[in-house]
């Protein structure tokens, strides 16, 4: 099965670097044409020894040595053209792999992913500069050896057949380090770079959680783990260096073998006058060239090895299960939804249900707030909601229209979101508000800021609207932060606010002031939040309480 997955890989990595046909016969042009350059020079010190060893002088002894000085410049010329060729291949793959990611991302089926951690997974990007430099080694150094080995073993047989001998040796030779190495130097690749990128995820998460092992310095947890995780990363590194190992050791000793087997060869010819002292020392070069180029593409396995882990790798992200998008588009009217749940079980992955034979029904422009205790499924509800994730059973049905039939990007449009996980990008204050709604101006903002009971919200930040933020921003505040989501959220033609916590760590004056615009709001549009505020909870239109895995409409 392995075998066959390694053998898919190597297919598809062929068929996606030949994607660009008129460069790669180009560089297949120069392949051909640079070993058969290479292989004239013997020829040429054949002609000379010759001629010193007595020979007459003819005029083509001259044009052969012009030939071979012209075809070296040539092959200089050539590999320059295709250096640019090789060049233009490896940023058509960086472009084509950034552009799939970005489209990859946004669609994927949330529910089925869930035990992955996205930043970390998409870490496997970082493969790409091994993939890129693959190239060079697949479409230039691997093409001219096989054809100097090729074109050498032909150049061979006319000097005496017995040398066709030799070139059944070479390639049974070369077959069987292939066949004996090739699974086991994929399967180690793929290992090793497994556990590489287990040691970055964990210095990743000692990186988000830096000042939690500042604190707890003293237990030196962070050490004991990196230790562990770097003890196994070198078991596999070591596993695939044996293979590497392997690999030059046999080629080595086989190299040593041949040279050794045909000097003999040659030898006797010579002795017996079946060749000549040109022709002997020409075969004898063209045997090193020959070993040499067998030497070139067996070193080369490892870009080989690594550019299949390195597709393996890219693939895991591109291969992950994308969401269901329906057809239909949900109207964009100035009134908010009618949203069903008619019998609703949700699984995230592989693991237990969280949710089960969930049913209510929530007319539109209504507030809906939701509480339960900690670990009820307050979350899952929420991203059943936006459509994040997925029932496993039953059906949710928006307008009397089942979810799984609706257009999702179209849907998303009409929707507002402020969830705990969702956080700002890197990008002003600006574009983090105008994300969602792109004509979104800055009066826009201003005026709902003040509504919301922040004044001045500007001065919040060093640069107004147009100051860089990120994620990991560390002066940027909680509230600001808050703010600029909520914002987000609020802003633009939704028809329903999807909110988690809304109020937590707000002072009593913001919250009263959000709830005031709230309710504005649901005058035409649904809002369903997370809250714990009972005050708040007691005027909602409706109220779904979660525990033990279902929910209860208290109203």
């Amino acid at each position: 099965m392995a075998n066959k997955n390694y053998k898919e890989q190597g297919l598809k990595l062929f068929k996606y670097i030949t994607k660009e046909r008129k460069d790669v016969g180009n560089i297949y042009f120069y392949a051909v044409f640079s070993g058969l350059v290479q292989l004239s020079l013997p020829l040429g010190i054949q002609a000379i020894i010759s001629y010193a060893m007595g020979a007459t002088m003819v005029t083509s002894i001259y044009l052969l040595i012009a030939l071979v000085v012209v075809g070296t410049w040539l092959v200089g010329f050539f590999r320059l053209k295709v250096m640019q060729i090789i060049e233009k291949i490896q940023q058509k793959i960086f472009v084509e792999y950034s552009i799939a990611f970005a489209e990859k991302l946004p669609k994927l089926n949330l529910t089925k992913i869930n035990k992955y951690f996205l930043p970390e997974l998409v870490n496997r990007f970082f493969d790409m500069p091994n993939l890129q430099k693959g190239i060079s080694k697949i479409l230039l150094d691997i093409p001219t050896a096989i054809i100097q080995i090729f074109f050498g073993i032909i150049l061979l047989s006319f000097y005496h057949p017995w040398f066709l001998i030799f070139g059944l040796i070479v390639l049974l030779g070369v077959i069987f380090i292939f066949r004996i190495t090739m699974e086991q130097g994929i399967a180690s690749s793929l290992e090793e770079s497994d556990k590489k990128y287990a040691v970055a995820s964990w210095l990743e998460d000692i990186a988000g959680s830096v000042k939690t092992f500042k604190n707890n310095s003293a237990t030196q947890m962070h050490l004991h783990e990196t230790d562990s995780l770097v003890e196994e990363y070198l078991e596999h590194r070591t596993s695939h260096f044996r293979v590497l190992y392997f690999q030059y050791k046999t080629i080595i000793f086989f190299k040593v073998v041949i040279i050794l087997t045909m000097l003999a060869i040659a030898t006797y010819l010579l002795l017996n006058q079946q060749l000549n002292i040109g022709a002997f020392i020409a075969t004898e070069i063209v045997v090193i060239m020959i070993m040499s180029a067998v030497e070139k593409l067996i070193k080369n396995l490892e870009s080989y090895y690594d550019m299949i882990t390195s597709m393996v790798k890219l693939s895991k992200v591109l291969d992950l299960p994308e969401e269901n998008n329906g057809e239909i588009s949900l109207k964009d009217t100035q009134n908010g939804f009618e949203i069903e749940f008619k019998e609703v079980g949700v699984s995230l992955g592989d693991s237990l249900p969280i949710l089960t034979d969930v049913n209510f029904k929530i007319k539109p422009n209504s507030i809906t707030a939701i509480s339960g205790s900690l670990g009820a499924g307050k979350s899952v509800l929420m991203n059943l909601f936006a459509g994040f994730y997925e029932p496993t059973l039953g059906k949710i049905l928006y307008d009397k229209t089942p979810f799984n039939n609706i257009n999702k990007n179209i849907f998303r449009n009409q929707i507002g979101i402020y969830l705990n996980d969702v956080g700002v990008i890197k990008g002003t204050v600006m574009q983090n508000i105008q994300i969602s709604n792109p004509d979104v101006t800055a009066e826009d903002i201003t005026k709902t800021a003040e509504e919301l009971g922040v004044d001045n919200f500007t001065e919040y930040f060093s640069n107004g609207y147009y100051t860089e933020i990120s994620e990991t921003d560390s002066q940027l505040s909680y509230s600001s932060k808050k703010m600029i989501l909520l914002l987000r959220a609020f802003l633009g033609k939704t028809r329903l606010l999807i909110l988690e916590d809304p109020f937590e760590g707000l002072n009593e004056s913001l919250k009263i002031k959000i709830w005031e615009y709230l309710q504005k709001m649901s005058s035409h549009r649904n809002i369903v939040m997370v809250t714990k505020e009972e005050d708040f909870i007691s005027q909602a239109d409706h109220h779904l309480y979660l525990a033990n895995g279902s929910v209860q409409s208290k109203k």
